[in-house]
């Protein structure tokens, strides 16, 4: 059995579906950071992410990150 424990100074967090796809909720509008973890791989380093870190634009309403595809020999640790 494995835990893991993330400290963040905000609430806003997601745990991916069986299918990869997840949802946050209830973000505020500007420019924000975000970044990608798995447990096998950490931080998910693709294109120009450092450390699983990338900025996206939030507007008000519904917002999409494109599709984000990992080469499945990340996985073969």
């Amino acid at each position: 059995m494995k835990a893991y424990i993330v400290v963040r100074s905000n609430p806003y967090v997601a745990i991916s579906a069986a299918d990869g796809t997840f949802k946050l909720e209830n973000l505020p509008s500007g420019q924000l950071e975000f970044q990608a973890w798995h447990e096998k791989v950490g931080y998910l380093a693709v294109g120009k992410w450092k450390k699983g870190r990338f900025k996206m634009k939030i507007k008000a309403g519904e917002n999409k990150l494109k599709p984000v595809k990992l080469k499945p020999s990340l996985f073969k640790k």
